[in-house]
């Protein structure tokens, strides 16, 4: 069996066959494995795979979850965080991420975060904001194995803040995602 960072490329490229929009980001990303119980990626573009969960997720699944996590930089998330407190960021970019690739056909491992049908389409901001007066939305309850992966902002060493240019080591994601348009 190959390594579970190599699984995972190779589950991404499988949705980059159907959804080319993704290809400019894959070309992009660096994989490695760890204990992070799902997938988790760094504003540097450092996808960080759980092999048990590699293992354990059917391969559709597994390259919605990939084309989840480039979407966190396509998005912009570390950078439109500002002060806003760490993990419910990350639920409501998780929402707003899910909603956009359920609608685009794309296949979550149950358990993934939905936003409520009111404000499925909101930006991150809004489904911030809205749950922090409210429920958390479809998928509420105790954390699954499938939530809270989110994009960690700090940089790798050497790295900036993945927003610079990438002949210095650091890929501008701005321009990535204008790309992947």
């Amino acid at each position: 069996m190959p390594a579970p960072e190599i699984v995972a490329k190779n589950a991404f490229w499988s949705l980059c066959w159907a959804h080319p929009f993704f290809l400019p980001v894959l070309a992009r990303l660096r994989f490695a494995t760890g204990p992070v119980g799902t997938a988790c990626i760094r504003a540097d573009g450092l996808v960080t795979v759980d092999p048990r969960f590699v293992a354990e997720t059917p391969a559709i699944e597994l390259a919605g979850v990939m084309g989840h996590e480039a979407m966190h930089l396509l998005m912009c998330h570390a950078a439109r965080k500002g002060p806003r407190e760490h993990t419910e960021w990350n639920k409501a970019c998780d929402r707003a991420i899910n909603a956009g690739l359920k609608d685009a056909g794309i296949r979550l491992p149950d358990g993934a975060l939905y936003p409520d049908l009111t404000v499925w389409t909101a930006t991150a901001e809004r489904l911030y904001d809205h749950n922090q007066g409210q429920g958390q939305g479809q998928g509420q309850g105790a954390p699954k194995a499938t939530q809270g992966c989110g994009v960690d902002p700090t940089p790798g060493p050497g790295q900036g803040e993945g927003q610079g240019h990438p002949g210095q080591g650091e890929v501008d994601w701005q321009a990535v995602a204008a790309q992947c348009r």
